[in-house]
């Protein structure tokens, strides 16, 4: 199983690197989803402005299944008739001298994450791979952004629970942003996955996702999140997304955000790449349609857990309440998982798991 894993990391990197190299909007995807975050909170650019699908890492502010939320920044001011060229010249910070623009990172649209459950009877590895797309259609200003996603999943589980080793979710999302005052913001996001075992490819391997988010910016330091959130799971299809986001010093975060509530703290800054460390908890899980190995009937497989987690994360310097840093970063973080759960829809059984440690690194180029 490890040499599979490493061979399919291997698969999902070279595969990431040769879309983006020959990828002519790699900046342009950066500075689309840099701009769009602009327009969110300052209600400069476009009148209908569209916003970055919710996919950084666990280690953005706040995040469920792969959608991040975002609520609070410092402004910065771009006039109506810029164009993306334009914003990508501007897209780290207002200064734009020779000295600032010639050291600053680039974004390119690819991401790369694997994961690792370590259960004493059922583990789980992950390995998953995205893409951002621009939908540039001769628009001048930055366009929406799509983004493409595969992940695989190998299961090791005993042969008694007839649960299918590999597990696969092939993915495509969008979202939108419509700013009504200098306050009040509503973002929308809509997502389509195909999870399956490649066996059982029936209606049940697909999941529509998305969620309506109504933002309130009280101040610079404190900004109010209320909403809902459809994960396309069996178990757990519609969360909350209610919460905060507050500031309580430069070098501080506190993203009380349910249901994945986390505290961000800057460790260090050289003035060109920060580190940061956070600890959070939150829920975790998936739904795949598989075939039972045993009787080859149709099924479908939930697997949930709570988790704790610390971690630690590299990224290019920025404020605290920058809702979008573009440039390479690196994430490590470690966990806890309890209350771990594998739900069979046709049986309507669920089986408890043990607790197990988690491991997770992440890259977005």
């Amino acid at each position: 199983m490890p040499n599979r894993c490493f061979r399919l990391l291997a698969i999902a990197l070279g595969s990431s690197l040769l879309w983006t190299s020959a990828y002519p909007y790699a900046d342009a995807v950066a500075a689309s989803t840099f701009y769009q975050h602009q327009q969110l909170r300052t209600g400069e650019g476009v009148d209908a402005g569209q916003g970055d699908f919710f996919a950084e890492s666990f280690t953005q502010p706040y995040q469920l299944n792969g959608y991040q939320l975002d609520s609070s920044s410092q402004p910065m001011t771009f006039q109506r008739s810029e164009s993306a060229s334009t914003v990508l010249d501007n897209y780290l910070a207002p200064d734009t001298s020779d000295a600032n623009r010639s050291g600053r990172p680039k974004g390119i649209p690819a991401g790369l994450e694997a994961e690792w459950i370590a259960g004493s009877d059922v583990s789980l590895s992950t390995l998953s791979s995205n893409l951002k797309v621009p939908l540039l259609f001769g628009r001048k200003s930055p366009p929406p952004i799509v983004k493409l996603g595969f992940a695989y999943t190998d299961i090791s589980a005993p042969q008694s629970l007839s649960v299918p080793s590999d597990l696969f979710e092939y993915s495509i999302g969008l979202s939108g942003v419509k700013r009504f005052n200098e306050r009040w913001a509503v973002r929308t996001i809509l997502g389509v996955d195909f999870a399956t075992d490649n066996r059982n490819t029936s209606s049940d391997a697909w999941r529509f996702t998305g969620g309506v988010f109504a933002i309130y910016k009280k101040s610079p330091q404190l900004s109010w999140t209320f909403g809902a959130l459809a994960l396309g799971r069996s178990d757990l299809p519609v969360v909350p997304a209610i919460g905060a986001v507050w500031l309580p010093n430069p070098t501080t975060r506190i993203d009380f955000i349910l249901p994945n509530p986390k505290a961000n703290f800057l460790l260090s800054d050289n003035g060109q790449r920060q580190q940061w460390a956070y600890v959070g908890v939150g829920l975790n899980g998936n739904t795949w349609a598989i075939e039972d190995s045993n009787t080859f009937v149709d099924d479908t497989l939930t697997y949930s857990d709570v988790r704790l987690v610390a971690g630690w994360e590299l990224r290019p310097s920025a404020p605290a309440n920058a809702p979008y840093v573009p440039g390479r970063k690196y994430i490590a973080e470690i966990g806890y998982a309890f209350s771990r759960d594998l739900e069979f829809e046709n049986e309507s059984t669920e089986v408890s798991l043990e607790d197990a440690f988690t491991f997770r690194l992440s890259t977005q180029f």
